[in-house]
């Protein structure tokens, strides 16, 4: 995982929400996080990180803010804390 990685996983976890994370950038974090993250029916992706999942309906290029904090709760559930298990 490099540093634009980590920077992403943290900035999700950052208050105020973040209104402009790409969102091929933080499904690529994710990846580098251990998700598995494929294509789902109608144009979702679907993220898969340890017994959790999510799909993610196919939006701009920004996610919005109930996305972030759908992969905030998905990260908190599947135990990834960027501030202990991926430190700058």
């Amino acid at each position: 995982m490099n540093r634009q990685d980590r920077l992403l996983l943290h900035a999700i976890f950052a208050r105020p929400m973040p209104q402009d994370l790409d969102r091929a950038a933080v499904f690529g974090a994710l990846e580098a996080a251990g998700a598995d993250v494929a294509p789902g029916r109608c144009g979702q992706v679907v993220v898969r990180m340890n017994d959790y999942m999510h799909a993610f309906k196919a939006r701009p290029a920004c996610l919005a803010e109930e996305e972030v904090k759908a992969i905030w709760k998905l990260l908190v559930l599947a135990d990834l804390i960027p501030a202990r298990d991926c430190p700058l």
